[in-house]
């Protein structure tokens, strides 16, 4: 278990997951921790980025992973679903299916 924790993805992990819990630590080292951590997890080897599973955010790690990521935007840029829905002008079942079909990303 140490050696997992002193690993490069368990650094990172760990890095992602005290930012996602609260942890005043520089944001441009967890962009990097984020980054580094989804492509080793998530990478295709036939592209060049990776595609998270569609309900990671319903995993235990999937929840610091978008915790993290919805930290480092400023809460002015975050809309909830409805004001996504007026701004495009569509349904809250729109931005659901476009979500869920990858058109759209949510945080």
């Amino acid at each position: 278990m140490s050696q997992l924790r002193s690993s490069d993805l368990g650094m990172a992990l760990s890095r992602i997951i005290g930012f996602a819990e609260g942890a005043d630590v520089d944001q441009e080292q967890v962009r990097e921790a984020l980054e580094y951590a989804l492509r080793v997890i998530f990478a295709d080897s036939l592209q060049v980025g990776y595609m998270l599973p569609l309900n990671l955010h319903k995993t235990p790690l999937g929840c610091a992973i978008y915790a993290a990521r919805a930290r480092l935007i400023p809460p002015e840029r975050l809309m909830q679903p409805g004001q996504v829905a007026k701004l495009l002008g569509v349904t809250h079942q729109n931005i659901y299916e476009w979500v869920e079909d990858r058109t759209l990303v949510a945080e």
